[in-house]
């Protein structure tokens, strides 16, 4: 008999603790949920600025660094690869008009690249790769060149990268490839230093703010994340949504004339 009021006692006390144990490994749970999605958020939210912090270079305004789409939230990015020293030189100097370019060496191109071709003097002129012949070391282009370049001048071919983020599903993509999910959106705001100083709640918030003009120097990157809902003995534990933004600068690039935010 002592047994089993001993053991009823006991499934009385276990029942009386079951709801507090798994309030708290819900809350648990959705502290590291929480936590994981901010470590995530601030890790993507640094490659998409290290892609901001390229844009443009090397281009010279004759293709947009930055273009902002809205329907769907889209961020298009071009920059030339690999710097100052990922250009290919020219092997014998081409005219006006020619579409065929010889090079040094053909690493890392295939056809349907967007090139930039330039010199020393930063004259340049973009075109597109249609076919390659590797034996001659010789690419085509769709149309003529309107300027002449010459391996004296300098002159050397890079590819254009076209880096494109964009919100898909609740999953943010870089060129195609999933890069965090849980993502409701994501926006870039351009602002001048003094004002993001004076409103720098609302900057990290990604509030809505008056954009500035050229004379814009900050932009602020930020990802909205998604939150989450964990059942507990209560009912269910909320986790609200997040907001990761980053202040940087657009080295290459003046923010683009009439952008508008991306939500």
């Amino acid at each position: 008999m002592e047994a089993l009021v001993a053991l009823a006692l006991g499934g009385l006390m276990f029942a009386m603790a079951l709801p507090a144990v798994l309030t708290a490994r819900s809350v648990g749970a959705a502290a590291a949920h929480r936590a994981g999605l901010l470590d995530a958020g601030r890790l993507i939210s640094h490659r998409l600025r290290d892609d901001l912090w390229r844009a443009g270079f090397g281009l010279g305004g004759m293709m947009p660094a930055v273009t902002l789409g809205q329907s769907p939230p889209v961020l298009r990015l071009h920059f030339l690869e690999g710097g100052f020293e990922g250009g290919r030189p020219l092997a014998a100097a081409v005219s006006a008009g020619e579409r065929h370019i010889s090079l040094m060496h053909l690493a890392g191109l295939k056809v349907g690249d967007t090139v930039m071709l330039q010199d020393r003097w930063r004259r340049g002129e973009a075109g597109q790769v249609v076919s390659i012949d590797q034996g001659a070391r010789t690419i085509s282009l769709a149309g003529g060149l309107a300027l002449g370049f010459s391996p004296e001048q300098g002159a050397a071919v890079w590819r254009v990268v076209r880096r494109r983020w964009h919100v898909e599903a609740g999953l943010l993509r870089r060129d195609g490839q999933p890069a965090l999910d849980a993502v409701s959106g994501f926006f870039m705001q351009g602002h001048e230093p003094a004002r993001a100083m004076a409103g720098l709640p609302a900057v990290l918030a990604g509030e809505p703010m008056a954009y500035a003009s050229q004379g814009t120097t900050l932009v602020a990157t930020g990802l909205f994340l998604q939150g989450g809902a964990y059942r507990t003995g209560d009912g269910n534990l909320s986790v609200p949504g997040e907001v990761v933004t980053l202040l940087g600068r657009l080295p290459n690039q003046r923010w683009p004339e009439g952008a508008s935010p991306m939500p």
